[in-house]
């Protein structure tokens, strides 16, 4: 928090940089200006948060000095410093918006008041900052705003910061979702009583369910501080993922480095989640960095083929494919023996950890890759025999969904909101959605706005940037692609043609009413 003082009494100036400094402010903090050429200058200058302005100054008097200020830094809370209870400029303070007046001498419990008042302020208004910067990131990354919309144009070129978190469990969803929703909550609580407002945060849900918490800020934010909070925000994670940990449940860390520039961010987020399989052979419930993953697996290509196998075999597990999980489980035993050298116990070890977490194969030292083998055919043979209502939740969960869809299909909707209202995880409902649809939720709603969009666009003429907007997208370039792509024509030529096929079909209509 920045304080500026401007007041022409030195006596004035060191009474308040003092009892400031009394009440946590630091001194680096609080600025000090003579008169009211060098308040403009500094307020130009360092836009601080505070002003404390004596009426009466050299050069330019207070009230003058605020009307100015206020068009140079309009966020700033400006007091008026007085000696006199009624003073002559009373009316044209309250005509310009100033917050408040004190008094002179100041007391520290009034300056106390004000500084809680405005942090009170600050953690609501940055609260729904952060909320705004979760929507438009989510809606960026999904495609339904475009990066030159004005009102998100400013993440464009911000310097982004993610932590990923991958639940491994073979929980029951619903205790499972409950623990995410609450590990959410509490990252979500402390890091925003650390950020102010230079920098953002918000949770990003990719399409298979993975969390990211990401924080941004300007390029001019200084690096010393952003790095600390880095660091703490990191802690802060570990710390959470230790908590969690249990028999049934696990979390692993994925750390991107700072990037520049949401569309670059973008494609690495993208990137660190092909790689995130990797948590597989190096370990789960640890921390793994993004540059290291991208090393080993150019260094070492069947890890990289090891961790998918393995990660496809859990996912034909949990499916219930009998016959795609003996195919994967092929692959592996291929995989294992092929070169001894590459894969060996440790191998084995890790990827026995990973199957305990996410689909419950029981934990045992398995003394070569054939017993290995043998112990996830055994498993496997479950599936043949697995009570079908088993973990089966209440409902027709995917039914559900698509009835949502089709209700909010003209908002901006994620898998994460969806999966939480239902009390199951994002990468749950995610796989579940697939499996019985043959399609990503993305690649759905796309599909069900397109009908829409159809159906407008076949009735009265109707602005393509109205139509984009009333099924969900704000960007109508990229609306028309989807819609060309679905359709074979761009909107507006779909439109013209209807259009036109309705006109004929009207005066058709009057020439047999005529002949009638």
């Amino acid at each position: 928090m920045k304080i500026l003082i401007a007041d022409d009494e030195k006596l004035v100036r060191y009474s308040l940089t003092s009892m400031l400094e009394e009440i946590g402010i630091k001194g680096k903090d609080i600025l000090i200006s003579v008169n009211g050429a060098d308040f403009i200058d500094k307020l130009k200058k360092d836009s601080p948060d505070i002003a404390f302005v004596d009426i009466k100054m050299p050069k330019l008097n207070g009230i003058e000095a605020i009307r100015q200020s206020k068009k140079i830094s309009p966020h700033t809370q400006y007091y008026i410093l007085t000696c006199y209870p009624v003073f002559d400029y009373a009316q044209q303070a309250i005509d310009i918006g100033i917050s408040g007046y004190l008094l002179k001498p100041v007391s520290t419990n009034e300056l106390n008041s004000i500084i809680k008042k405005y942090k009170n302020l600050k953690k609501i208004q940055n609260k729904a900052a952060n909320r705004q910067f979760e929507n438009y990131i989510n809606a960026l990354y999904n495609n339904t705003v475009s990066i030159e919309n004005t009102e998100a144009a400013y993440i464009r070129d911000l310097q982004f910061y993610a932590i990923t978190v991958i639940f491994d469990s073979c929980m029951n969803e619903a205790e499972k979702a409950k623990i995410q929703v609450r590990f959410c909550e509490s990252i979500r609580r402390d890091i925003e009583s650390l950020l102010d407002n230079s920098v953002h945060f918000g949770f990003l849900t990719l399409e298979n369910g993975n969390l990211n918490a990401v924080t941004a800020w300007n390029s001019s934010a200084e690096k010393n501080e952003i790095e600390n909070k880095q660091r703490i925000i990191l802690k802060k994670f570990v710390s959470l993922a230790g908590e969690v940990k249990g028999e049934e449940l696990t979390a692993t860390i994925f750390v991107l480095p700072v990037l520049s520039g949401f569309l670059l961010f973008s494609d690495k987020l993208n990137e660190l989640n092909t790689l995130s399989v990797l948590r597989i052979p190096f370990g789960l419930g640890e921390i793994h960095y993004f540059n290291d993953l991208l090393a080993a697996k150019n260094k070492k290509p069947l890890l990289m083929e090891l961790s998918v196998i393995t990660a496809n075999l859990a996912e034909c597990y949990l499916n219930g494919l009998y016959l795609k999980y003996l195919e994967k489980l092929r692959d592996l035993e291929h995989l294992l023996t092929r070169d001894v050298s590459i894969f060996d116990l440790s191998s084995i070890e890790t990827i026995s950890d990973y199957l305990k977490y996410s689909i419950g194969l029981p934990k045992n030292n398995y003394s070569k890759p054939s017993v290995f083998i043998n112990s996830l055919e055994e498993f496997g043979a479950k599936l043949l025999y697995r009570d079908s209502n088993k973990g089966k939740l209440p409902g027709n969960i995917i039914g559900q969904v698509k009835e949502y869809i089709e209700e909010n299909y003209m908002k901006n909707i994620g898998i994460a909101q969806i999966a939480y209202n239902l009390k199951v995880t994002p990468n749950y409902l995610s796989m579940l959605f697939h499996k019985k649809t043959g399609k990503t939720f993305v690649e759905y709603i796309t599909e069900v706005r397109m009908e829409k969009a159809e159906k407008l666009l076949s009735g009265p003429q109707i602005k393509i940037s109205e139509v984009s907007k009333m099924v969900g997208y704000y960007s109508p370039r990229y609306f028309s692609r989807l819609f060309k792509k679905k359709y074979g024509c761009y909107p507006s030529e779909y439109s013209n043609k209807s259009a036109k096929f309705h006109g004929l079909a009207r005066e058709a209509s009057k020439g047999l009413n005529n002949r009638i």
